[in-house]
């Protein structure tokens, strides 16, 4: 015959202290709980608008990342850096996909000031920088074509020591398509 025993751990830690578990701390818990909820609810509405918004129709999936510090906000069809007012600061998206076929990435970009040698916008292929600018406000067209495989595309916008703190990138129309046809040479 064979014996088995499980570990059955003792139940009178935290949650079994009757000063903990009164009704007024459960009560306080489940506040916690509904606010965190609502809270969460709330982000996955804000990035299911950002994606809809700026996520072009015929894209396949992309994950996006928006900066914690300063997030990249919605505004009349685009996003806006959220570092707008901030000093050597920086504000960062990110969108990555996985695909199994080469793959043609498109978005636009535009800067809201001709030329300041303390407003930078870079883009970022899988962590090595692909593009920087740092002039005109006129928009730019921007497209990469990647191999198959998982790839993280990030935008960021830095803001170093001016005086006027008013700079901002705009974001919008991202698109990422698969290429059967495209081979690794072609890119």
């Amino acid at each position: 015959m064979i014996y088995v025993s499980f570990y059955r751990p003792q139940l009178n830690g935290l949650f079994m202290n009757k000063t903990f578990c009164s009704k007024t701390n459960r009560w306080l818990l489940f506040v916690i709980f509904l606010i965190m909820s609502i809270a969460h609810s709330s982000y996955v509405k804000a990035n299911n608008e950002i994606y809809d918004t700026i996520v072009q129709e015929g894209s396949i999936p992309l994950n996006l990342t928006n900066d914690s510090s300063y997030p990249w906000t919605l505004e009349d069809g685009y996003l806006k850096s959220g570092n707008f007012g901030h000093k050597n600061s920086a504000s960062k998206i990110s969108f990555s996909y996985s695909s199994q076929h080469t793959t043609n990435i498109s978005f636009r970009y535009q800067n809201n000031y001709d030329y300041s040698t303390y407003h930078h916008v870079e883009v970022f292929v899988d962590g090595q920088r692909a593009y920087e600018s740092n002039s005109s406000s006129s928009v730019k067209d921007i497209a990469f074509r990647l191999p198959k495989g998982n790839h993280t595309i990030t935008v960021r916008d830095s803001v170093l020591n001016a005086t006027d703190v008013t700079f901002f990138a705009k974001l919008w129309d991202v698109k990422v398509t698969e290429s059967p046809a495209a081979t690794h040479e072609d890119i």
